[in-house]
């Protein structure tokens, strides 16, 4: 959040008046500048000028140094000045409305516009990462889970980070993208990511869509029964998902009617489904007192014969 959110035009001046300029000060240069971002930007001017000439030590990682430079580069400052408060009512129709035809499939963002409009509205990207959680294999039903993480920079206001994680497999992705299910969830990830940066609520990007020729798998519910046991690959993936996200693994497992005393004894569609039901619920079991809390010593107690990590 900018310490100048909530600020008038008059205030930003008053301010820059009150900081930087003495009571024989010739006020009329200030007075004379217009916009709340020409006044913003004219306070991060003096104040860079006022460091500057102070014999004191430079940190490069300073954000205000940073920001001075990302103006003097040529950047325009009013792309970080949206027309439309944001989280506000109607935040979310500007924020669509900044998309490109070509960036939208059906009314849905494609996470390359997702990426332009995070940068053109909210500041610039400083990282924008992925982490496989898994990887498809045979075992686990060529299932592919990723994890991406982005931090945005506004040019005035702390650093902004945001996670999301997301999975592929036959059922939820077609041809030819699930022949490349890594990459494939990575995109995904990032525009949840980035989504969620941008406050779009209710709105899926053009990469979370179904197509809906695929195999439907069953609603959610944590008693099917199967004669292929969990794979290994299953288990690895429940213990990063929940040590990411600070779950207990033991009771998440036996979140549904049926109780399991080891982990062995979750069979493969049920395991699966648990996983997709925690990426699609990830949010609300992190606010579940019940379910907080990873104990890496799970498997002690849950998976007799296999060592902890």
């Amino acid at each position: 959040m900018s310490m100048f959110d909530g600020m008038s035009e008059n205030e930003i001046r008053d301010e820059i008046i009150k900081r930087f300029l003495d009571e024989n000060s010739d006020k009329r240069e200030i007075q004379d500048i217009t916009g709340r971002a020409n006044l913003v930007a004219k306070y991060y001017e003096l104040e860079a000028k006022k460091e500057s000439e102070e014999v004191v030590e430079t940190d490069f990682e300073d954000v205000k140094t940073v920001d001075i430079e990302y103006l003097k580069a040529g950047n325009p400052l009013a792309s970080f000045t949206p027309e439309v408060e944001r989280d506000s009512e109607g935040w979310q129709d500007y924020v669509m409305k900044q998309f490109r035809e070509s960036e939208l499939k059906d009314g849905a963002p494609n996470v390359m516009g997702l990426r332009r409009v995070a940068k053109k509205l909210l500041g610039n990207i400083t990282r924008d990462t992925v982490h496989t959680v898994v990887c498809p294999n045979k075992d686990n039903g060529m299932m592919a889970v990723v994890e991406a993480q982005i931090s945005i920079r506004p040019p005035f206001g702390d650093v902004e980070e945001y996670s999301d994680v997301a999975d592929t497999s036959p059922y939820n992705c077609g041809e030819p993208y699930i022949n490349h299910s890594t990459s494939t969830a990575a995109s995904k990830a990032a525009s949840r990511a980035l989504r969620k940066a941008l406050g779009l609520q209710g709105i899926l990007s053009a990469e979370e869509i179904t197509p809906p020729d695929l195999p439907k798998m069953e609603v959610v519910k944590f008693n099917t029964s199967s004669s292929q046991p969990i794979a290994y690959m299953q288990i690895i993936s429940l213990d990063k998902l929940c040590q990411r996200f600070n779950i207990n693994l033991v009771k998440f497992v036996n979140a549904g009617k049926k109780h399991y005393n080891n982990i062995n004894e979750i069979d493969f569609e049920t395991a699966d489904q648990m996983i997709q039901h925690f990426n699609d619920k990830k949010e609300i079991f992190k606010n579940d007192e019940n379910l907080i809390g990873y104990d890496k010593n799970w498997r002690a107690s849950f998976s007799p014969g296999e060592a902890n990590d």
